[in-house]
C-alpha cells in the first residue's frame, strides 16, 4: 500500500485541472456573514475566554488569539490573517468589550507561537505528511466507487476531521484527488484490458471506424438516446438490444468493478468523440468501450420497458380524451366529428357534487394528503364513483373550453399571442446557442440536459440585460417629457439581439449588480387606446 501512495505522489501534473472549491465541503469564509452566523459560530464561549486568558497577556494578543481560535473552529485550518473578514473581527471585538480602535496586531513570531498553542489545545495532528497520507487513504477507498474529484475531496475532508488532522490547503487535496483517481483508474483499465481477448479487442476497435454509407460510427449509434414511444422506434430499440446481446455477456469484461464506477466510465465514453478515444491508450480506450457496452445493454432493456409503458399509457389516454355531447339531441355543424356518441352523465355529477366540492376545498385548505388523493382518484373502477364523477366533470371542462375557444376571438388571440412569445423565446435561445448550428451532438441525456439549462441561463441573462436597458430608456424618455402608453410598451420585446456581439470573451462578475433598481423608475403609463386591452396586457 505504501508503494501505491508513492506512485500517487510521483505522478506528474499532466492533464490536471483544479476542481471547483464551491462543489466541495472544504470550509471557507462566507463572503458576507450574516448576524445569525456571526452570533452562532464566532461568539466566544466561556471556555474560549478562559483559555485565551491563560495563554495571552495584553488586549491585542488576547484579541488575536481569540480570532485565531474561532476561525480554526470554523475552518479547521489556519487561513491567511489578511483574508479574515472584517465583520468577523468586529463581532469578536464587540463581544470581548474591546475598544473600537484596537487591532489584533501581533508579530510573525507571536503568530507562529499561537498556532502551536492552539494545536496543542485542540489536540491536532498538524504534521502535513500524516494529513496527506490520511487523505490519500480515504480518497483511494472512495475512488473505487466515485469518479468526481470533488467527491474524493469531500471523502478526505470527512476522514481528516474525524482523525483530528489540520486540513491541508485545498490545492494539495485537489492534486492528491487527481493523482489517486488516475492511479485507481489505471488499475481498472489494466484489469479490464487483460480480460478482453485479442479478437474482441479488434471488434471493439472497429466500433470507432466510420461506416461506408455514412460519416457516423457504430460507437455513435451506441450513444443514441431513446426516441419517442412509437411502434417504429420500439422496433428499432428491440433490434438494438439484439445487436448488443450478440456481444455475449459483456459483464465479464468489467467483473469486479463497482456498478457506480461502470456507470461513470460509460458516461465519460458517451461524452467523447471517436477521435478522442483514439488518442487514449489501448487499456483505457477498450475499458471505456466495454463499460459503455455493458451499461448500454442494461439501459436499453430499461428503455424498451419504458417505451412500452409509454405506448400503453398513450393508447389509454387517447381512448379517454374524448369530447362528450351535452345531450343526444345536440349536433354541431362543423365540428360534430370531434364529439363522441356518448353523453355527459349530468346525474352523476349532480349526485356527487358535494363530494367534488369537499375534495376541492380540502385541497385548497391543505387538509388532504397526496397519497390519499392517489388512492381515491388513481383507479378507474365501477365502484369508484368519485373517480367517475371527476372524469365526467373533466369531460365537461374539456368540451366547454373547446367550444369557448372556437367562439371567442379574444381567447384565440391570447393563445396565439402566448404561442408567438414562446416562439420568440425559442428563437432567442437558438440565437444564443449558435455553435455547431445549434445541433447537440452529445447523445448522453445528462449532457443534453446541461446544454439546455446553460442555454436557458444565458438566454435569461440577455433578457435581464435588455429589460434593464429598455427600462432605463423609458425612464429617460419620461424625464424628457414624453408620454408613454401601455400600447407602446406592450409592443416592446426583451428578445433583442441586434446590439449584442456573440463573438469574443465575456468576463462574469458575480459582484456586479444592475445599476437600475425598481425604485429608480419614475415613469407612468397612459391608458391604452382600447380599454378592453388592459386585462389582456396584464394577463400576458
Amino acid at each position: 500500500m505504501a508503494h501505491a501512495w508513492a506512485v500517487a505522489f510521483s505522478v506528474g501534473r499532466r492533464n490536471w485541472f483544479m476542481a471547483s472549491i464551491e462543489r466541495t465541503v472544504y470550509p471557507r469564509f462566507t463572503r458576507a456573514p450574516s448576524v445569525k452566523e456571526l452570533r452562532e459560530i464566532y461568539t466566544p464561549t466561556p471556555t474560549d475566554v478562559a483559555f485565551v486568558a491563560t495563554k495571552a497577556r495584553g488586549p491585542a494578543q488576547k484579541f488575536a488569539l481569540m480570532i485565531l481560535l474561532k476561525v480554526y473552529q470554523r475552518l479547521h485550518y489556519f487561513p491567511d490573517p489578511q483574508s479574515i473578514p472584517g465583520a468577523l473581527i468586529s463581532h469578536i471585538r464587540a463581544v470581548m468589550n474591546l475598544p473600537n480602535d484596537l487591532v489584533p496586531d501581533i508579530s510573525p513570531a507571536t503568530l507562529y507561537r499561537y498556532y502551536g498553542v492552539l494545536r496543542e489545545h485542540l489536540e491536532l495532528n498538524s504534521q502535513g505528511k500524516h494529513a496527506r497520507h490520511v487523505a490519500a487513504q480515504a480518497m483511494h477507498a472512495a475512488a473505487q466507487v466515485m469518479e468526481n474529484p470533488a467527491d474524493l475531496i469531500n471523502a478526505a475532508i470527512e476522514t481528516l476531521l474525524v482523525a483530528h488532522c489540520e486540513l491541508p490547503a485545498f490545492s494539495t487535496l485537489d492534486r492528491i484527488a487527481w493523482r489517486i483517481r488516475r492511479l485507481v483508474n489505471r488499475g481498472i483499465y489494466q484489469r479490464v484490458f487483460a480480460r478482453i481477448a485479442e479478437a474482441e479487442q479488434q471488434a471493439l476497435s472497429r466500433l470507432l471506424e466510420p461506416d461506408e454509407s455514412s460519416p457516423f460510427t457504430t460507437f455513435d449509434r451506441i450513444k443514441d438516446a431513446p426516441k419517442s414511444a412509437t411502434l417504429t422506434h420500439l422496433d428499432e430499440w428491440l433490434n438494438r438490444l439484439s445487436w448488443l446481446q450478440s456481444w455475449g455477456t459483456t459483464e465479464r469484461f468489467v467483473e469486479g468493478v463497482r456498478s457506480s464506477k461502470i456507470t461513470r466510465l460509460a458516461q465519460e465514453a458517451r461524452s467523447l468523440y471517436p477521435s478522442d478515444l483514439l488518442d487514449f491508450s489501448a487499456p483505457r480506450r477498450l475499458t471505456l468501450l466495454a463499460c459503455l457496452l455493458s451499461q448500454a445493454t442494461v439501459s436499453t432493456k430499461d428503455e424498451i420497458i419504458q417505451m412500452f409503458l409509454k405506448r400503453l399509457s398513450k393508447l389509454t389516454e387517447k381512448a379517454k380524451q374524448e369530447l362528450l355531447r351535452p345531450s343526444k339531441e345536440v349536433v354541431y355543424e362543423h365540428i360534430d366529428s370531434l364529439f363522441h356518441d356518448n353523453v355527459i352523465d349530468w346525474n352523476l355529477i349532480e349526485t356527487h357534487w358535494q363530494d367534488l366540492l369537499q375534495v376541492v376545498i380540502s385541497i385548497h385548505e391543505g387538509r388532504v394528503l397526496p397519497s390519499m388523493l392517489l388512492r381515491k382518484l388513481g383507479t378507474s373502477s365501477r365502484k369508484n364513483r368519485l373517480y367517475q364523477a371527476f372524469y365526467a366533470l373533466g369531460c365537461v371542462v374539456r368540451t366547454v373550453f373547446l367550444l369557448t375557444m372556437i367562439s371567442d376571438v379574444k381567447l384565440r388571440e391570447v393563445i396565439h399571442r402566448a404561442t408567438n412569445k414562446m416562439e420568440q423565446y425559442n428563437a432567442l435561445e437558438d440565437w444564443v446557442r449558435f455553435a455547431r448550428g445549434g445541433v447537440m451532438y452529445e447523445h448522453a441525456f445528462d449532457e443534453q440536459e446541461k446544454q439546455v439549462k446553460y442555454t436557458g441561463l444565458l438566454t435569461n441573462c440577455v433578457i435581464l440585460d435588455n429589460t434593464v436597458e429598455i427600462s432605463a430608456a423609458l425612464n429617460a424618455l419620461a424625464q424628457e417629457g414624453y408620454l408613454l402608453s401601455i400600447d407602446e410598451v406592450a409592443a416592446l420585446s426583451p428578445y433583442q439581439t441586434r446590439h449584442i456581439k456573440r463573438f469574443g470573451n465575456y468576463e462574469i462578475d458575480f459582484e456586479a449588480v444592475p445599476t437600475l433598481n425598481a425604485d429608480d423608475l419614475t415613469f407612468t403609463l397612459e391608458p391604452p387606446s382600447d380599454p378592453s386591452a388592459i386585462e389582456t396586457v396584464q394577463g400576458d
